[in-house]
């Protein structure tokens, strides 16, 4: 999901999102392909446990 659109689903400023992002270890972004100003929020696969 797009960083921007995020940030407007859940209804936080500019600053508190970019606050949230920093404090959480399972989230990562990263620059989208296509078009570099935008960035993509990545879950990491550590948030739920793989049954094997």
């Amino acid at each position: 999901m797009l960083a921007k659109d995020a940030r407007k689903r859940m209804h936080l400023s500019k600053e508190r999102f970019s606050e949230l992002l920093k404090i959480c270890s399972f989230v990562e972004t990263k620059p989208l392909h296509s078009d570099k100003r935008n960035s993509v929020i990545i879950l990491k696969s550590e948030l739920v446990p793989r049954n094997y």
